[in-house]
């Protein structure tokens, strides 16, 4: 929130390898979707370990492909394994997901296959290995090797959430799978610690903490856990984000008496002021191409969305409904920026770079706040209290199918961290 800021798819090679400047995204309806069936895995022997593996594998990434915004699954009962002869009588059917799991002592092996009826022979297949105790870890694997198989697109099943975690009266950075599973805390050292964004590599954290009584941006090394100081001094430094490429890190900082937004290298070098204004400019988000910014800033009155380019000229604002949006968030696609907008409370609203097609997302109860997209851009993480107490919650770029994924937690400030290669 403001606060100073303390607080299709099948798009060719050529395209896809272009500077985006606006993308097709796949609908959320279960029409458009592209449907997929995930038939039920075998196993050739009956060994103890592999007991209910080959099912539990199998319903992970089904559940993994349901959620992520790509497919429309389908009840495989319909759908024999002969796909030649079924093709007779049901033309057009849907590619499917095939799989054959065996365990042993020290590893599993799950084979698995791309079916498209009327072949007789999968279009695609590979082997994957690793040990029982990472079965929901290597179902994310599996689910976005399908993804891209399938799609061309990464998906998010790799990917991790950062977010902050209020534990009394502190504040902790935490992680999690980006299904709400796996959540760990990062840092537990009685301070206050908000603000958490990634690196493009995933390899580190920029945050805001107060550890040294001031507001001080800080870069955690998630490899060693090592904490070092990005950016310390007088004033309110806070909201450091990174640029796509890593080149650059935006903050807001009060170094020179008023919030202003400045960027930076990584390191700290090459500090440079973008922002000149008599109200207080914060929450900085990159556009996909490096080449811009928006910001929140009440140089007009009241705290909207402005944007500018990426050395500080052509400034405008770009929003001019509502009297208080903030916490913008550019999507990774470049077509949408996410904010929080106040109406009543405030609710989770998407528009265009322009500010035109604003769309809102989220409704009461409760309010909802901190917008964070998934790095395909096809779904959007956030802060609500529709449940009662804050809680990160995660829907579909359109606002479909909003499902809370923290528990026993007062969770907020989501951000959405990069997607780790299948190997």
């Amino acid at each position: 929130m403001f606060f100073l800021g303390v607080a299709g798819c099948f798009l060719p090679r050529f395209l896809r390898a272009q500077p985006p400047t606006f993308t097709l995204r796949v609908e959320t309806t279960s029409v458009q979707r592209m449907a997929l069936v995930v038939m039920p895995f075998s196993s050739d022997t009956a060994s103890t370990w592999t007991g209910d593996l080959p099912q539990t594998l199998r319903d992970l990434i089904e559940e993994d492909l349901a959620t992520c915004g790509y497919f429309n699954i389908l009840d495989p009962t319909p759908y024999a394994a002969d796909t030649a002869s079924l093709f007779l009588t049901l033309p057009n059917q849907p590619p499917r997901v095939i799989g054959n799991v065996e365990a042993g002592w020290s590893a599993v092996t799950a084979n698995i296959g791309i079916t498209q009826p009327p072949l007789p022979t999968p279009i695609h297949m590979r082997e994957f290995r690793f040990v029982a105790d990472e079965l929901r870890s290597n179902a994310h694997r599996i689910a976005a090797w399908i993804t891209k198989m399938l799609t061309g697109e990464d998906g998010a099943f790799t990917s991790r959430i950062a977010f902050v975690a209020r534990q009394s009266s502190n504040k902790h950075l935490w992680v999690m799978d980006w299904d709400g599973a796996s959540p760990q805390a990062l840092t537990q050292d009685g301070d206050i610690n908000i603000s958490p964004h990634w690196t493009p590599d995933g390899s580190h954290l920029f945050f805001t903490s107060f550890r040294r009584g001031n507001a001080d941006i800080y870069r955690y090394d998630l490899v060693t856990g090592r904490i070092s100081v990005a950016v310390s001094g007088p004033g309110v430094d806070s909201a450091p984000v990174a640029s796509a490429d890593g080149e650059w890190v935006a903050f807001s900082s009060s170094v020179e008496g008023n919030a202003e937004i400045f960027r930076m290298r990584p390191d700290g070098t090459q500090r440079t002021r973008l922002t000149v204004s008599w109200g207080i400019d914060t929450s900085p988000t990159w556009s996909p191409t490096g080449r811009e910014l928006a910001f929140t800033s009440d140089r007009s009155g009241s705290p909207q969305i402005w944007r500018m380019d990426f050395d500080g000229g052509n400034v405008r604002r770009i929003l001019f409904l509502g009297d208080y949006n903030d916490s913008p968030a550019w999507s990774p696609r470049g077509d949408l920026i996410a904010y929080a907008g106040r109406n009543g409370d405030f609710q989770i609203v998407t528009m265009t770079p322009e500010g035109t097609n604003v769309r809102q997302l989220t409704s009461p109860p409760g309010a909802s706040y901190d917008p964070a997209w998934s790095p395909d851009g096809m779904k959007i993480a956030f802060t609500s209290t529709r449940g009662g107490s804050e809680a990160i919650w995660v829907m579909n770029w359109d606002g479909s199918d909003p499902h809370k994924i923290t528990s026993g937690l007062v969770a907020m400030a989501p951000q959405w961290g990069p997607v780790e290669a299948v190997k």
